[in-house]
């Protein structure tokens, strides 16, 4: 039997599409955590700024639910939320907090991944 005699892929009323982004490929590494140290020792490519989210966030979450989209899930990049033991960035808190409404406010559900990929 082949994937094409089974018909059409149906989906459950309700069903929601969603997205996913983790901190690293979307922000960059940042010297506080692990990947930035694979970075430097050649064992992986440099990431620099990732791929332009922190300044293009608004308008990605727009993309996104004009496509159809009703989810994102990102991560939270802890070595930018605390570069150091016991020290909070509030300026990181703060931006990520404006990244969560403006996904709410494009009509996204956002979620929050606490750990994906790099390590502080």
């Amino acid at each position: 039997m082949t994937s094409s005699s089974l018909g059409p892929v149906k989906f459950p009323p309700g069903f929601r599409w969603g997205t996913a982004s983790s901190a690293t490929q979307s922000q960059g590494a940042t010297p506080a955590d692990n990947w930035w140290a694979w970075e430097e020792a050649g064992k992986a490519p440099r990431s620099g700024s990732g791929n332009g989210f922190d300044e293009l966030y608004a308008s990605d979450f727009r993309l996104l639910a004009d496509w159809g989209f009703g989810d994102h899930r990102m991560s939270l990049d802890w070595a930018r939320l605390e570069p150091s033991p016991g020290h909070r960035d509030q300026r990181a808190v703060e931006h990520y907090r404006e990244i969560l409404q403006a996904g709410g406010q494009a009509g996204l559900r956002m979620w929050a991944c606490l750990l994906h990929t790099a390590l502080p």
